[in-house]
């Protein structure tokens, strides 16, 4: 029969036999502490990743990847100028204009800031 080095020396370790249970039982509860050590490491790293895919899937998808700003009034001809002119650049999928406000929410106890997004359609 056949065995590796590594697989002699861990089984030489693990199971000292009769000589001393004291040995044996804190090298079974090492390696049982390693092996759960490992599983609650798998496990983070899973709902992590899958926290991560969720975040930039629904809360970075909604978000635009640029934005252009003006404090004058834009009618629907001039904005179909800008539309044309920014759809040109490549890369650029999709415009839309958006009306940005803030805004306040309250409550009986308390008000918080808000800023409140309408997509506006021309």
């Amino acid at each position: 029969m056949t065995r590796s080095l590594s697989a002699f020396i861990a089984l030489r370790y693990v199971s000292v036999g009769r000589r001393s249970e004291l040995v044996s039982f804190m090298s079974m509860l090492t390696v049982g502490g390693l092996a759960l050590g490992v599983c609650i490491l798998i496990t983070v790293l899973s709902v992590m990743n899958g926290f991560d895919r969720e975040v930039r899937e629904n809360v970075l998808g909604i978000m635009p990847h640029a934005t252009i700003r003006t404090q004058e009034h834009i009618d629907s001809g001039r904005w179909a100028e800008l539309d044309n002119a920014v759809l040109a650049v490549p890369g650029v999928n999709l415009s839309a204009p958006v009306l940005e406000a803030n805004g306040v929410i309250a409550g009986p106890e308390d008000s918080i800031g808000v800023l409140v997004l309408s997509l506006i359609h021309i």
